[in-house]
């Protein structure tokens, strides 16, 4: 087992990701604040928001094919440049605290082909934010 020392070495070499997927990388949380925004724009009153939200995003062992679960509910769920804007901030921060220097981020979505013929403020605006992830050193 591991020492919290040893995390501390770990955690403080510079690193590189050289294949991350942005709709794989998203905090359980957001996955959670998303379908639940989803559902309260369906009409689903503060109960059933938070009713039957499904089980296997609660669980760090999932089986295969609970992740083609979760990524099929992820496709589902980012599809508005404002949560491309907001999964894209927080997957940087994420890969910053673990002292990733480089990243090559993918983003495959349906949301990001219609990002490819969004009209040109749309796309300046993922490029603004990655312009500010790497002058807020996000990324150092």
């Amino acid at each position: 087992m591991e020492s919290a020392q040893d995390e501390e070495v770990y955690r403080a070499i510079p690193k590189i990701e050289l294949h991350a997927h942005l709709n794989g990388s998203l905090r359980d949380a957001t996955v959670v604040d998303l379908l639940k925004a989803k559902r309260k724009r369906q009409g689903a009153t503060d109960a059933g928001v938070e009713a039957d939200l499904p089980a296997y995003l609660f669980q760090h062992n999932r089986s295969l094919e609970e992740c083609f679960q979760v990524f099929g509910l992820i496709h589902k769920l980012t599809n508005s440049l404002d949560v491309i804007k907001r999964i894209t901030r927080e997957v940087l921060e994420d890969f910053a605290e673990e002292n990733v220097k480089y990243i090559e981020l993918f983003e495959l979505s349906r949301a990001s082909i219609e990002c490819i013929f969004a009209p040109e403020h749309d796309k300046e605006a993922l490029r603004q934010l990655w312009r500010e992830s790497a002058t807020t050193s996000l990324l150092g």
